[in-house]
């Protein structure tokens, strides 16, 4: 599930110290463009949340506690 949130890296981040992993799309983005990019943005903060038939409520309230929803 494509979901928007600024300060997405940092999220990320702790996301994967919980144990959760978020992919990060279009990673060379990152490189090769600017901090301030429509492209860059969209690399930085889309976090692809885990969301499909392995995960059940309890696993998508625990993403949504430590995304701080």
């Amino acid at each position: 599930y494509p979901f928007y949130m600024e300060n997405g890296i940092e999220t990320r981040k702790k996301l994967a110290e919980n144990k959760i992993y978020i992919p990060t799309l279009w990673p060379n983005v990152l490189i090769e463009k600017h901090g301030d990019t429509i492209e860059y943005d969209y690399a930085a903060n889309i976090l692809p949340l885990p969301c499909d038939q392995r995960y059940g409520l309890d696993d998508m309230e625990y993403i949504v506690k430590e995304l701080g929803l």
